[in-house]
Order: structure tokens, then sequence, then C-alpha cells
């Protein structure tokens, strides 16, 4: 089992996230994928709050898995990081996204967002939804570009 990161991706990730990142790697290689690809920790576009910037959050690759793996795999991560709590994770529609929250953090579920697709990974769990495919980063690259000129 190997961990790699898109290039570009610039870390390093905080210790929570690190764990994070060898536990979805042993869910990955039990899946038969002994490759996870990391394709963002503290780089890219994110919303201004967003956990990226300090280390606190990762997005990993899932290219090539069918839903029924994928399903599978989130079901583990959040059964071996304690989803919701001071771990959440979210399949997205090209990555999986965790987050820590720091030791301890009791959150509650975030609500389901209107127009979530149907690729969504469970109750609660939000949904980036597009329109006439427009992807997702557009869309939280239009949030970031609004909110900084309402700043």
């Amino acid at each position: 089992m190997t961990v790699s990161f898109k290039p570009g991706v610039k870390g390093p990730p905080s210790a929570g996230i690190q764990q994070a990142i060898n536990i979805a790697a042993g869910i990955y290689a039990q899946h038969g994928q002994p490759d996870l690809v990391v394709t963002s920790l503290r780089d890219g576009i994110h919303l201004p709050t967003s956990l990226h910037y300090s280390g606190n959050a990762v997005d990993l690759r899932i290219w090539g898995l069918n839903s029924q793996t994928l399903n599978s795999i989130v079901s583990q991560l959040r059964s071996a990081l304690g989803h919701p709590g001071a771990y959440e994770v979210y399949l997205e529609s090209d990555h999986i996204h965790i987050e820590f929250n720091g030791p301890g953090t009791a959150i509650a579920p975030k609500p389901p967002q209107p127009g979530a697709g149907s690729g969504s990974s469970g109750p609660g769990t939000p949904q980036l939804s597009t329109i006439q495919g427009m992807p997702t980063w557009a869309f939280i690259a239009i949030g970031v570009a609004i909110f900084l000129l309402i700043k």
C-alpha cells in the first residue's frame, strides 16, 4: 500500500489528517486499491473558512472505484475515524473529503442540502449539485469571488 500526492499538492497535513491518511490507505488496500492518491491538502480553491488551509482537511482520489466500493470505503472511514465528531467524512462528486475538527470534538451532522445529487453518501451528507455540467470547483470559485467582493 502506498500513498502518493498529486503534483502541486502542498502540505504538510496536521497530525490528525496524517492519521486519517494512514487509515484511509489501509482501507483502500482492503478493497484491492494498493495506491491512495491525495489530491488536496493546503492547496487549491476552497471556501475561506475551509480546514484545508490549516492542514486539517484532505481530499482523496476516487477514480475507477464503483459506487459499491466507494460507499463501503466511506462507511469504513466514518466508522474508523468516528464520524461525526473529531472527523467528518464526505463523498463528493470526484473525491472523498475528510476534515479533522480536533480530538474530543462533538458536532451535529450537517443537514442535507437542497438539490443533493443521486451520489449522496447517506443521510445528513451535503452534496454540491451542478448546473448543466458545471464542475463543483467552479461553484466554489464563484462563491469565494462573491465573498471577497462583498467583504
